[in-house]
């Protein structure tokens, strides 16, 4: 495993600070809950948490790095720290069975056996409740720690049993940083964007950068561009196009996406979002697709308020209908149907006399 310290963790002051206290103050929770969106270094502090709690020699609030603890983590082969991640979108309650098994002994080499389980918010009811078992029964020496992106999916009780962690999402400017610091965007102007359309995720600009979303996404705006002027024919072969986008080319699969579709849709509501800004407002300090604006400003010219409104609605809800395991095809084609539909609209407006 990778060493992490607290210091790696970018713009989470106020969760790290909770973590340090707890040790400071001698009173360690058996279970944490951390909270936030992907990609904003929850599972990374858990691993910089677990580096601390174990170090022999930690100094100025961080584990050293050298000790024989750090160095036996860091090997990867450690027997008192576990990871678990969902299978195929779910996290099952034979795992959690298997978690409980390890829980009955004590750490074998280190001060405490840490277990980390991703994305808990995806436990099945079952798994939920066998996990609440775990918890009702903290055996010594061990700290769970279960991160979750909406905490509002686990049962209020495995809640209520766990230190809550909030993490936040990062600032613009802070991530752009971030990119720049590690070489990682083709300009200033493209790490400024990616810092925009990341959502506050450190992990997703990365993803960003290194899996060629970004000229993904050239193609999808320059799609878009297209449709005010596609006919029936067209449009039915561009929803043929998207319903065939492989679920292995999502940007952040573990957010339990079905179809790439999902990440156009994504890019194309931003797109949408900035279009009504420049439409009502006219400011394009405000938008985020910031290397898109002479466009955007031509497509503001195609929709009335109304119709981007409504678009952005659409939008929406053909996303929870993916993710519904609707047939992305129907889907796609309604999405194009509409917009195309509400391109060119007249305003409505009402007059009096």
């Amino acid at each position: 495993m990778e060493f992490v310290r607290f210091s790696d963790i970018l713009n989470q002051e106020l969760a790290v600070g909770i973590l340090r206290r707890s040790k400071d103050m001698q009173r360690i929770p058996h279970a944490y809950l951390f909270t936030g969106m992907q990609g904003v270094g929850k599972t990374m502090t858990a691993r910089a948490f677990a580096f601390f709690l174990n170090c022999d020699e930690p100094r100025g609030g961080e584990a050293c790095g050298q000790c024989r603890s750090c160095r036996r983590m860091k090997s990867g082969n450690f027997p008192d720290f576990k990871e678990i991640s969902p299978d195929k979108g779910l996290v099952k309650i034979d795992t959690i069975r298997e978690i409980r098994k390890d829980l009955h002994y004590p750490p074998l080499e280190a001060a405490y056996r840490f277990t980390v389980v991703r994305e808990g918010d995806k436990m099945n009811l079952e798994a939920a409740n066998a996990f609440l078992k775990t918890l009702e029964e903290p055996p010594g020496g061990n700290i769970l720690v279960v991160t979750a992106a909406e905490p509002l999916n686990l049962i209020p009780t495995v809640v209520s049993r766990c230190q809550r962690v909030p993490f936040r999402p990062v600032e613009i400017q802070d991530i752009a940083r971030m990119l720049r610091g590690k070489g990682l965007g083709a300009n200033d102007e493209q790490r400024s964007v990616i810092a925009r359309i990341c959502r506050g995720s450190p992990g997703r600009a990365l993803r960003m950068v290194q899996s060629g979303f970004m000229e993904k996404r050239a193609g999808w705006i320059g799609k878009l561009q297209k449709i005010p002027v596609l006919d029936y024919g067209e449009i039915l072969d561009m929803a043929r196009e998207w319903s065939d986008l492989d679920k292995k080319q999502l940007l952040d699969p573990e957010e339990g996406g079905t179809s790439a579709m999902e990440d156009l849709l994504d890019v194309w509501s931003g797109l949408f979002r900035d279009i009504l800004v420049v439409k009502t407002s006219g400011e394009t300090s405000k938008i985020m697709n910031a290397d898109e604006v002479p466009g955007l400003e031509s497509l503001s010219m195609a929709f009335t308020e109304e119709a981007l409104i409504d678009i952005l609605y659409i939008l929406n809800q053909a996303e929870r209908d993916l993710r519904r395991n609707r047939n992305s095809a129907l889907v796609a084609q309604h999405i194009l149907m509409s917009i195309r539909e509400r391109a060119g609209q007249m305003e409505k407006r009402n007059y009096v006399g």
